[in-house]
Order: C-alpha cells, then structure tokens, then sequence
C-alpha cells in the first residue's frame, strides 16, 4: 500500500512540475519580457540584451572565449544571429572576444566608436580586418536606435568631434549608452573617467536610472560621488574579473556605493548576473 501511494505521490509531483514548466513557457511566449545579461567574462565588459521582440544586442565581448559560453545560455539556440553590437573603445578586454564570436554568430550591424582611431594595437587591427564582412560604423553623441516603440538606445558619449582633440587616453572615447524600455532605464558607461561622466550629467538630468553599469570596473578612476548621486541608480553592476592585476574594484567605489545605499552585484561573485525587464518599468534578478 505504502509503495502505491508514493508511486501516486511521485507522478502527482512529476506532472506538477510539467505543468509550472508549459505555464511558464506559455508565460513567456504570451507576455515576453526583456533580459538583460551582464557576462562573467573575467576581467572585462560584455553586456547581452535580448529585447522582448527578439532583438539581440551585444555591448562589449570580454576579451575571450567566454562570451560564447554566455551568448549559449542567454540566446535561444536556433538564434545565431546579433543584430546590433557596439564596442565601446579599443582595449582588447572590450572587444577581443569579437574575434571569436565571429565564428559562431553573424552580427547584422556593428558600432565602434572615435577612439578606435587612435588605437596602435596590433590586436585591434587584427579585429578591424574581420569587420571588412560585418557592416559597421561609428556611434557619436546624439544617435538614437529605435528598436521598437518603447524601446531606444541613447548613445550619450562621445562628441563627434573628440578626434580633433587626439586624447591620448581612449578611454575618453568610451562609448555611454542609456537603454531605455517604457519607464526601465540602463546606463553602460564603458570605462569612461570622471571627466567624461562629468560631461553627460546634463543628458540623463531627471532620469531615474534604475540600473547603473559601474565604469572602468570599479577603478578609482571612474565612478565618483556627484554622479552617482545625480544617477541613483537602484542597482549597480561591476564586470570584474576575481583576481586581476588592476586591484579591481576598489574599496573606495564600493563605500561609496554602500554609503549612498547603492546595492551592488558583482560578476566576480555572481558569475553572469541576469535581470528580466517587466512592463512596468520594474526589473527582477
């Protein structure tokens, strides 16, 4: 008797859970939602987004192969196509898993920005060969990408006349975008410094900001106090690696993170960090 009712007890939980799988499946087909996917890709940026119509956007790739293991679980597996990529600027734990994305995915339209220019690095010319097939061009301050009615990138950073100045940083040249869906905002700072972030304040001034990539990985040389305080963001993300030579991110960013009531995730403790965009301008982890 006993066996026959765990035996009942068991198929009862198996279809249980066959039903929460085909509702949840059902869920995401009637009503789709958008996932944002920070890689862990070490030491590095690389942001994925998959917009609810199926638009995928890559902003940024590491500087490995692990952006092929992210891009496997956050795209379905049919999908082998990037519609919109970006690099922000020419240091290769920004663009170097480019070079092998590019042998399993195809991407409709790529985006580097002025600071490529004036990048001397072998690397980046060896990846500047591979855009020779992908159709690319060059993100300035004040282009918008329309993907849908309530979906837009702003891209906020640089000014198309910075290679007049000839920094010798190309950091300077990173390219800020602010993702916006409905009342859901994302700012991607790249690795940009003080300066920079001090140049776009007047362009997100009264936006809520509800998640915020950290700049430059958490360096010291990059998020400061008044930004962060004219962003308040609910939700920071640092893109480090767990050890790395950089020392990064520094205490200094994480108490201030922590004293301005920030939370923060970090991919060194996280792994991929993954949130899904819900029609009212909320956001789940």
């Amino acid at each position: 008797m006993d066996e026959v009712f765990s035996h009942r007890a068991l198929v009862l939980v198996a279809l249980f859970a066959v039903v929460v799988i085909i509702v949840t499946f059902l869920s995401f087909l009637i009503f789709p939602k958008s996932k944002i996917t920070f890689c862990d890709v070490g030491q590095g940026d690389a942001i994925h987004i998959r917009t609810r119509d199926g638009v995928d956007i890559l902003v940024d790739a590491g500087e490995g192969r692990d952006i092929l293991d992210c891009l496997g679980k956050a795209m379905p597996f049919y999908d082998r196509t990037i519609e919109l990529a970006f690099v922000t600027h020419p240091h290769i734990d920004h663009y170097g898993g480019f070079l092998h994305i590019a042998e399993r995915y195809s991407i409709t339209l790529l985006f580097n920005n002025t600071g490529a220019e004036v990048s001397e690095a072998q690397a980046y010319a060896h990846f500047m060969d591979i855009l020779e097939v992908v159709p690319y061009g060059t993100a300035v301050q004040g282009d918008i990408f329309s993907l849908s009615d309530e979906i837009s990138l702003y891209v906020l950073w640089p000014s198309d006349d910075m290679l007049e100045d000839r920094l010798d940083d190309v950091n300077e040249y990173s390219l800020i975008l602010h993702y916006k869906e409905g009342l859901f905002d994302m700012l991607l700072t790249g690795d940009a410094p003080p300066r920079v972030l001090t140049s776009i304040e007047e362009s997100i001034d009264g936006e809520d900001i509800e998640v915020l990539k950290v700049p430059h990985h958490g360096s010291r040389e990059g998020l400061t106090e008044t930004f962060l305080s004219r962003v308040s963001p609910e939700l920071s993300v640092i893109s480090v690696g767990e050890t790395n030579r950089y020392d990064h991110p520094s205490d200094d960013i994480l108490d201030m993170l922590t004293e301005q009531g920030v939370r923060y995730l970090m991919t060194s403790d996280q792994g991929s960090i993954v949130m899904r965009v819900h029609p009212d301008g909320t956001f789940s982890l």
